[in-house]
């Protein structure tokens, strides 16, 4: 009994636990992943026409989306108070398909940006920082590349605040938005430094679009550059200036990040598998002791005709049923908890008046319940309890009937 209850509780807690982390990794995805682009082609080196460019791109089945965009470095100021920010120029009605800015504002509309006002779009966390709020003004303050001694010319620019947004993320304190023909009216910056942020149906097949769009995008720079080459074989000194692009996808970026929320998730697996081996190979234990306690049992059904084989079988059978049975209520248990969580947590913290995750990017607690990875925790500790019986299996199988029976 004690076996299946270790065995139980310990794919329930097992299911639990995974089914939260794969609830905070799919939150991650959407709120960081939703403000990255899955992909980015920008100039290289020669002329980089991204109009042309992005008609390119929307042939290709694998894209959902395509925005321009341009950013700069910088900070806000409003009353003394300063904040560092990237300064994202966009197209309101494109970028609302390629990030998740449209779907999180807490005030105004990304749509409210417009080539010839001078609104800005902030993270709620900037703007608290700042002190500001809609219709408030601030200044932008540009390092402008300049030949002075200090390298940089800083530039002032002034914004009203259109909207707010919460994407719950730490791009919350870092990013801002304006239209991209009014920061260009305003930086004075060249149309090929424009770059563009391709969506993807697909996330995950963000390296291998990128190795395609560089390849095939590169494919007429590469020829050029060779005819150029051909043509010009006098001046050998000189480069050929070829139209390259450069292609990069968000695991360049972010990969680490998550490669890091992965191995943190396949540890903490293996880290409570291990309360199920433990609780599995207790069946060792007790199934020993059942040898020991039915040594003569054991004895009359070998002199009944019962083969080794048979009594091995006996044994296997029934440490595996014991494994079954803690499994399959495990997960049952696993599954109840891991559905109902969120909702739990929520009625808790309203019981107690306190916030369990006030101080995280997330105010809930996430589960997300993946069959496949519950079939495997299960499968995982049917298996070890399969395994625990070998041993006392092999060990009721070499009794002896004529040692056994000789003194009764």
């Amino acid at each position: 009994m004690s076996s299946v209850l270790g065995i139980g509780l310990g794919v329930a807690v097992l299911i639990t636990v995974i089914s939260v982390m794969n609830g905070f990794e799919a939150e991650l995805h959407q709120r960081i992943l939703g403000m990255v682009s899955h992909v980015v082609v920008e100039r290289e080196e020669g002329p980089f026409d991204w109009r042309k460019m992005e008609k390119r791109l929307d042939k290709y089945n694998q894209i959902a989306a395509v925005a321009p965009a341009f950013e700069a470095k910088g900070m806000l100021s409003h009353r003394g108070r300063v904040a560092a920010i990237s300064l994202v120029g966009v197209m309101p009605s494109a970028e609302a398909h390629v990030s998740i800015v449209d779907q999180h504002m807490l005030e105004g509309e990304l749509g409210a940006l417009s080539a010839q006002g001078d609104g800005i779009i902030l993270g709620w966390l900037t703007a608290r920082k700042l002190g500001v709020g809609v219709g408030d003004s601030l200044a932008f303050v540009y390092p402008q590349p300049s030949d002075t001694a200090a390298g940089v010319h800083p530039k002032f620019f002034q914004f009203t605040v259109v909207g707010l947004f919460q994407v719950d993320s730490e791009y919350d304190g870092l990013v801002a938005m304006v239209h991209l023909l009014d920061l260009q009216k305003k930086l004075l910056f060249e149309e090929q430094d424009i770059f563009l942020r391709v969506a993807l149906n697909d996330l995950f097949m963000a390296p291998a679009m990128a190795k395609q769009l560089k390849r095939d995008l590169n494919k007429n720079a590469d020829h050029k550059s060779n005819d150029h080459k051909n043509a010009d074989h006098k001046s050998k000194g000189k480069k050929a200036a070829g139209n390259k692009v450069k292609v990069t996808d968000w695991t360049v970026t972010h990969g680490e990040f998550f490669q890091a929320v992965a191995l943190e998730k396949t540890m903490m697996s293996l880290l409570l598998l291990l309360i199920v081996a433990v609780a599995a190979f207790n069946i060792v234990s007790s199934s020993v002791m059942m040898v020991s306690e039915k040594n003569m049992d054991i004895a009359v059904l070998r002199t009944l005709g019962a083969s080794p084989r048979s009594i091995t079988f006996i044994f296997v059978v029934q440490g595996t049923a014991v494994g079954l049975v803690g499994a399959v209520g495990g997960s049952i248990l696993g599954l109840l908890i891991a559905y109902f969580i969120s909702d739990g947590v929520s009625q808790l913290e309203a019981l107690l008046q306190v916030q369990f995750f006030s101080a995280y990017f997330l105010d809930y607690l996430p589960s997300e319940i993946r069959g496949v990875e519950v079939a495997m925790i299960s499968f995982s500790a049917v298996l070890l309890s399969f395994l625990a019986t070998i041993y006392p299996a092999r060990q009721a199988a070499k009794v002896h009937p004529a040692e056994a029976l000789r003194y009764e």
